[in-house]
């Protein structure tokens, strides 16, 4: 929602990832580095009642049972002593809700997977409303690095409220309302950088050349997002950039494409660098544009059960293709382009992918909260596990940081294009 997905951007999100409704092939990929998150929505509301319940799952349909590998009842009694002691000996007023939701974020939290959080109400109805592609917020897309768990601006929309204020891409963002955000769920981070139209958010971040923080000050306006750029690089060769797979990017894609078909273009190059990812479905449905019918997909969990996504649509874009990558193309992003590399579709050029191979399904609660969770593997059309190590290109070409106004892999993009028109 950057995986750097959750969903990786203040609009979602991957992140991965973001309204999200159900089809057969809903889901989201998230956005984020955590950068993007290969998120399968599930439509199903959980009436749970006071007490310990275990999700299993049996079929397609989970159940509640009521036994589990921690001692729910021991954890309830230690629980309630705690709560005597603060109702009997803490000086200061407190949240009931803030405390409440407190427990269930650490028992999440405890399970060490960078990628399964708890969502407070606020945050589930921000994060779904993110993938609709119309927000309040900032104008930016944000991704999360691996190690450093550093919230990293990867993209500053044109006019937006933060390109007015002058924050820039690569700006790391530190703190947010006085909230410091490294470490933190992008989704939360998320929560506090969107807010009612008109109103200021306070960012603090760190740029490289500058020896202290810098505040912005940023309105929050109504952002229109559009995730696909296109335009001719010459009279044959048209260029579409992808920068995350949102509800609006599928009939943004199909409208790149069949104007720069009009714009007689021949050969395409496809920017999927610094993607994050974003919703499964639109992955696939963008799949089978670019491909014939076919497997995009496939997701194992861990009961050994198997589902396969599919291109349905004969026929595909039959025009030569370059596709270009890098360390944060993340989740969607890596599901079609290694659906497009196993298919020889597609020529990938530029490094190493991002490497987010696993599914995370959301639940949502009967309050309104919910509940990500790590809770499958995905494979590409050749059966190819790439969680941990990414997609390598077919040309691995590294963007020299030292020519600003020379774009290297798109270059070398262009020249296989080219190449491959002249034969």
């Amino acid at each position: 929602m950057s995986d750097n997905d959750w969903k990786k951007s203040e609009n979602g999100g991957s992140e991965p990832d973001t309204g999200y409704t159900h089809s057969d092939r809903s889901g989201s990929t998230g956005k984020g580095i955590v950068i993007g998150m290969l998120i399968i929505l599930i439509p199903l509301i959980l009436f749970i009642s006071a007490g310990a319940v275990l999700l299993n799952r049996m079929g397609s349909k989970l159940v509640l049972v009521s036994d589990s590998g921690v001692n729910m009842a021991g954890v309830s009694a230690k629980l309630n002593a705690i709560q005597t002691l603060v109702d009997q000996l803490f000086l200061f007023d407190y949240e009931k809700e803030e405390l409440e939701n407190g427990i269930y974020d650490g028992y999440v939290s405890a399970l060490g997977d960078p990628y399964t959080c708890y969502y407070t109400k606020d945050a589930y109805q921000d994060m779904m409303e993110g993938s609709q592609g119309t927000y309040y917020g900032i104008g930016v897309m944000i991704s999360q690095e691996a190690e450093s768990q550093r919230v990293l601006v990867i993209r500053v929309f044109s006019g937006s409220p933060a390109e007015e204020a002058g924050m820039k891409a690569g700006d790391y963002i530190m703190e947010v309302e006085g909230h410091e955000v490294t470490g933190m769920d992008l989704n939360e981070v998320v929560t506090y950088i969107k807010g009612a139209e008109g109103t200021t958010a306070e960012i603090k971040v760190h740029r490289n050349e500058e020896p202290d923080l810098l505040k912005f000050d940023v309105e929050r306006r109504q952002v229109d997002v559009d995730t696909v750029y296109s335009r001719m690089l010459d009279d044959t060769t048209g260029y579409l950039e992808l920068t995350e797979f949102d509800s609006v990017s599928t009939e943004q894609f199909q409208k790149a494409i069949q104007n720069l078909q009009e714009q007689g273009m021949k050969g395409l190059v496809l920017d999927l660098r610094d993607n994050p990812g974003g919703l499964l479905d639109v992955a696939v449905d963008i799949a089978d544009i670019l491909i014939d019918t076919g497997t995009v997909v496939t997701i194992s969990d861990k009961n050994g059960e198997v589902q396969e996504y599919e291109a349905v649509n004969a026929g595909a874009l039959d025009v030569p293709l370059t596709v270009l990558v890098n360390g944060n193309s993340a989740s969607a992003s890596e599901v079609l382009s290694g659906c497009l590399k196993d298919y020889g579709t597609a020529t990938l050029v530029g490094t190493q992918t991002f490497g987010k191979g696993i599914v995370q399904t959301i639940y949502p609660f009967a309050d309104g909260t919910a509940m990500k969770i790590t809770t499958a593997h995905y494979y590409t059309p050749e059966g190819t596990d790439i969680h941990g190590t990414g997609i390598t290109p077919d040309v691995v070409i590294e963007d020299d940081p030292e020519t600003e106004d020379v774009d290297e892999q798109l270059e070398k993009a262009v020249g296989i294009v080219k190449q491959q028109l002249a034969q």
